[in-house]
């Protein structure tokens, strides 16, 4: 019985799912869903126009299933809409979504009901100083914390806008603007911590990395105008840029040349990590990679 319970509340999660697109991973489909979902192109969703599109998604499950997955998707919406305006905006739809894979992974464990109680649990270990809520020193000071214990994020704890990022972060779940995070703010600035690594900022904090690690032959940590030279045409290859520097009339030395001396910004003939930082968003705006 427990476990046909548990089927019912996955399918039912599974259904409403379908409706909200979860899991998207680009930014131009969830758009695209939130202009399907504005029936009166008023540039927000509602609940009944958030709710329609669940509907339309549940024509092969059960009375049961659906009324679950109708329930699930309504509160979907309350925790989606973070300002409380009783719409949704194109960020919080993207928000709605994400909160749908973090419901799917609380269902498996047989949590019969999506609740902020891990949230919670979180706040008690970020809150230093016993208040009940997260101040920006507490939610920084945690932010850096699990980025260190991730090795694949580590690294970005050494890049100078690291700090500059999380503020930003912090600002932006602090939807009140009270200056402190409540549950609800914690698990918005959750969402958006990890979905702003794929900004193009992130983007170019760790092409500086990969291009320390791989171009930097002699581990110093600093990158010299030869070891630019050897990477930037494998650089381009394996971007699909090949043979671009030519349309330009440049030979692969000359454009390593104009990027090392471009980026070499106090003149010492080799590029550091902030330099080369430089340098990656300068291919990028360029769109060499």
């Amino acid at each position: 019985r427990e476990r046909a319970s548990r089927r019912r509340l996955l399918v039912a999660i599974a259904a409403a799912g379908i409706a909200t697109g979860a899991g998207s991973e680009e930014k131009r489909e969830a758009l695209s869903r939130f202009h399907l979902f504005d029936k009166n192109r008023d540039s927000t969703v509602d609940l009944d126009e958030y709710l329609s599109g669940t509907r339309k998604a549940l024509s092969l499950v059960s009375s049961r299933e659906r009324a679950k997955a109708l329930e699930f998707s309504e509160s979907l919406f309350r925790h989606g809409d973070i300002d409380k305006d009783g719409a949704l905006s194109v960020r919080e739809l993207e928000y709605a979504d994400w909160l749908h894979t973090q419901a799917m992974h609380q269902a498996a464990t047989g949590v019969e009901e999506f609740s902020l109680a891990h949230v919670e649990a979180q706040i008690a270990e970020y809150d230093a100083n016993g208040d009940g809520m997260v101040d920006q020193g507490e939610w920084e000071k945690a932010m850096r914390e699990n980025l260190a214990r991730d090795w694949s994020l580590e690294r970005y704890l050494d890049v100078p806008r690291v700090g500059q990022w999380l503020g930003e972060v912090f600002s932006k779940s602090d939807v009140d603007g009270d200056g402190v995070l409540g549950p609800a703010e914690v698990q918005y600035g959750a969402f958006l911590s990890s979905t702003d690594l794929g900004d193009q900022s992130f983007k170019e904090m760790a092409l500086a990395n990969d291009l320390i690690e791989a171009l930097d032959l002699d581990f110093d940590g600093e990158l010299t105008l030869a070891e630019i030279k050897r990477g930037v045409q494998d650089l381009m290859e394996g971007a699909g840029k090949r043979g671009e520097h030519e349309k330009e009339g440049k030979s692969v030395v000359e454009l390593a040349f104009e990027l090392f001396g471009d980026s070499d910004t106090n003149f010492n003939e080799v590029l550091d990590k902030w330099e080369v930082l430089a340098l990656a968003s300068r291919l990028y705006a360029e769109g060499r990679i």
